[in-house]
């Protein structure tokens, strides 16, 4: 089942307590698994490549999270805009809560791991893509909102731009080398932004997300449903 499959499928009043939680903690999650991407310098999600490399650029004049606040609500004044039904509590999770828990657990793990060797760097870009592959699976399964970010190229589709994969894999190329392009100009390390694991989330997302619906996010929201059926 698509993403909009298990959108349409969820049922938005049982199990709204299950939901909230999951949409909580998958804030949490895409915080802890990005902070793991940014340590590893292969590359981290399209978005926040892009948000990370205006802040390098503006040299920490704001904090990152209020920097990637504002850079969504100009996300999401589009969503506004075009259709303003993909807009939830992961919505606003995402936008507020964010940049500011990406931020936090990178500074745990600068306090833990100041430099980590090569084959560290590999298992914490492959841990940081899972989790944030669960973080988008469980928002995606709570049916309660959709982040700015993930509702344009829903919205592209809708309106018979092209197939939804094509859209979003566009999208994220064009974060991406948004991204790459401010790197080159502001004199930052492109590939510590823009690399591997910048790819693999381009390409990857869609079938690990789709993975996770069917293994752990759909199976957990049953299990609490069934436990309040009791």
């Amino acid at each position: 089942m698509g993403l909009r499959g298990f959108m349409k499928g969820s049922k938005m009043k049982d199990n709204m307590a299950c939901r909230v939680g999951m949409a909580i903690s998958s804030v949490i999650i895409a915080g802890l698994g990005v902070g793991m991407m940014r340590k590893a310098c292969f590359g981290i999600d399209p978005l926040q490549s892009f948000t990370t490399a205006l802040y390098g650029a503006m040299h920490g004049v704001i904090a990152y999270g209020t920097l990637f606040a504002v850079a969504t609500a100009v996300l999401l004044l589009t969503v506004f805009t075009l259709n303003k039904k993909y807009i939830g509590l992961v919505t606003f999770l995402n936008m507020f809560g964010c940049g500011y828990v990406t931020q936090f657990f990178l500074d745990v793990i600068n306090r833990l791991c100041s430099t980590a060797p090569l084959w560290a760097r590999i298992i914490l870009m492959l841990a940081g893509v899972a989790l944030v592959a669960l973080s988008v699976s469980l928002a995606t399964v709570a049916d309660i909102g959709v982040c700015a970010y993930d509702a344009i190229p829903l919205i592209l589709t809708e309106r018979g731009v092209g197939k939804f994969v094509v859209v979003r894999v566009a999208m994220d190329f064009t974060f991406a080398g948004t991204a790459a392009i401010i790197c080159l100009l502001s004199g930052q390390r492109v590939l510590d932004l823009v690399n591997v694991g910048t790819i693999v989330l381009c390409f990857c997302m869609g079938p690990v997300i789709a993975l996770m619906n069917r293994t752990v996010s759909q199976p957990l929201l049953d299990h609490f449903a069934r436990r309040q059926k009791a």
